[in-house]
Formats: structure tokens, C-alpha cells, sequence
């Protein structure tokens, strides 16, 4: 009977002995993943410490760069650094080297005068040309006694600027008939005041694009551009038309300028570029053709 009592107390303890070992398997395998994430964040602390360490490296690097290079443009020549600076250029030159003087003996000097120079006065603003269209604005003040008495006018001058418009001229041609003794009818119409092209650009506007262009060295695309902001709508070989017809019709102008200049300086011609200065602030050239002395 002892034996049995002792059989089944060690079946007992090793029964118990079989249910803690599960409890305890869970915790080693719970140490053993603790202890894997604190090597790996042991791991990421290292490299976070050794990056550290290369930018307080750098940063000690360039605080060092950045004291000598100060040193160097905002200090004393006798304080300056002699160290040549990794791509540096020398200029060659072999001065002596200049004992640093002691500030205790220098002069003071008491006074000294500061000269400065006179602020000149400013010439004003331009006066208004007198050919320009004057408009004039007449203002009365404000709650005007009856019995005031009008003794001065000030006059205060605004150059203002009337922008260039289009429009249109249209020419209104009334017909009229009436019926002859013979049976036949008669028909009456005014005449153009000029002879019309196909264009329907007036002598004014053909004018106008040829000035821009060859005066004011307008481009004919940013003059397309000006006239589309008005709703006009034009190619470029248009434009290059009217300029084109504007060009012919001054042939005989040019004619007429060669037949008395170049013509009798047998196609040889000087010209004095010299700058003469008028009152008016224009440059004149004085252009002469050749012609032989008369015997």
C-alpha cells in the first residue's frame, strides 16, 4: 500500500511538472522576442549614433572652414591666417612682411573737418511745349461768398494722352435718274474723293502700320497683336501689303532724290557725319555729292 501511495504521488508531480512546462515555453519564447527587438533597436540606436557622429564631424569641419575664411576677408592683414586654403590661387608676389605697430603709439588726433559736398539742386520738371493742344478745366470754390472778389489764377499743368482709334469712314454715295425726252434714263452718283484699291485700309491707316515698322522698329506681329486688342483681325501678309503699296507710292520721291543727288555726283556721294548740336537739341549730317568746279 506504501508503494501505491508513493507511485501516485510522483504521477501526480510529474503530471504537474507536465503542465507548467507550456507556461513556461510561451515565456521563453516571449524572452526570445524581446530580445530580438531590442537588438534590432539596439542596431538602429548604433547607426543612429555613428551618423551622428560623421555630422558633428562635418559641422566641427565647416565651423572650422567658416572662422578661417572670416578670418581671412573681415580681419586684420597682421591677423590674418597663412595657411594657403585648398584652391587658393597665390599671386606670386614676395612682400616683406610688416612688423604689427602698437596702437599705444599712435597720434590722437583732437578735430578734423568732414567736407562734404554740396547736394545739388534738382532742375525741376520740363515745362509743357507750348504747341501742345491745351484743354482747359475752369474750377470755382466750394460755398463761394456773393460778395467775393476775383484777383489771381493758378494754372496747374497735366500732360495727358488721348490713345490712338480705329474707325471706320463710310462713304455714303446717293444715285440718283431721272428720265430724258429721248426715253432714256439718266443716273447720277458721286465720285470717290480718291481712287480706291481693293484694301480696305485708308491712305492714313497704310501710313500709320509703315511708320510703326520702319520709324518706331514696330515688328508687323506685335502690330497683328495691337489690332486684334480691337477686335481687328489681320494677317501678316496684309500688313506686308499696305506696307508694300505705301513703299511704291513713294517711287517718286526717291526718283526725284536721286536724279538731284547722286545722279550728278556721277554716282559718287560724301557725307559728314559730324554732330552738330542745334538750339532745338537735333542732330543734323550734312550729305553733298561730288560735282566738278565749273571752269
Amino acid at each position: 500500500m506504501q508503494f501505491d501511495a508513493i507511485i501516485k504521488q510522483k504521477d501526480e508531480v510529474i503530471q504537474q511538472l507536465k503542465n507548467e512546462i507550456t507556461p513556461l515555453k510561451n515565456a521563453v519564447e516571449q524572452l526570445i522576442a524581446e530580445v530580438k527587438l531590442q537588438r534590432e533597436e539596439n542596431a538602429s540606436l548604433l547607426n543612429i549614433i555613428k551618423e551622428k557622429d560623421k555630422r558633428l564631424q562635418k559641422l566641427e569641419l565647416i565651423e572650422y572652414q567658416y572662422q578661417q575664411l572670416t578670418k581671412l576677408v573681415y580681419s586684420r592683414s597682421s591677423e590674418r591666417s597663412s595657411v594657403i586654403m585648398p584652391g587658393q590661387l597665390q599671386l606670386g608676389i614676395n612682400a616683406d612682411i610688416v612688423e604689427v605697430c602698437n596702437i599705444n603709439d599712435g597720434q590722437k588726433v583732437e578735430s578734423y573737418t568732414k567736407l562734404k559736398s554740396e547736394k545739388k539742386k534738382h532742375p525741376g520738371r520740363n515745362e509743357i511745349p507750348t504747341h501742345i493742344e491745351r484743354k482747359y478745366i475752369d474750377m470755382y470754390p466750394d460755398n463761394l461768398p456773393q460778395d467775393a472778389e476775383h484777383f489771381d489764377t493758378i494754372e496747374t499743368e497735366q500732360l495727358e494722352y488721348d490713345p490712338a482709334r480705329l474707325f471706320a469712314t463710310v462713304y455714303r454715295r446717293f444715285k440718283y435718274k431721272r428720265s430724258t425726252p429721248n426715253g432714256s434714263t439718266e443716273f447720277f452718283i458721286a465720285s470717290l474723293p480718291e481712287e480706291k484699291d481693293k484694301s480696305l485700309a485708308a491712305p492714313s491707316l497704310k501710313a500709320h502700320v509703315t511708320t510703326e515698322k520702319f520709324l518706331w522698329h514696330m515688328p508687323i506681329h506685335r502690330q497683328m497683336q495691337k489690332f486684334a486688342q480691337s477686335g481687328i483681325i489681320l494677317s501678316e501678309n496684309t500688313i506686308g501689303d499696305w506696307i508694300n503699296g505705301t513703299c511704291r507710292s513713294l517711287t517718286a520721291i526717291y526718283d526725284a532724290l536721286r536724279e538731284n543727288i547722286i545722279k550728278p555726283a556721277c554716282g559718287y556721294m560724301m557725307a559728314d557725319e559730324t554732330v552738330c548740336l542745334e538750339a532745338t537739341l537735333k542732330r543734323l549730317y550734312a550729305v553733298r555729292s561730288m560735282v566738278a568746279d565749273p571752269p
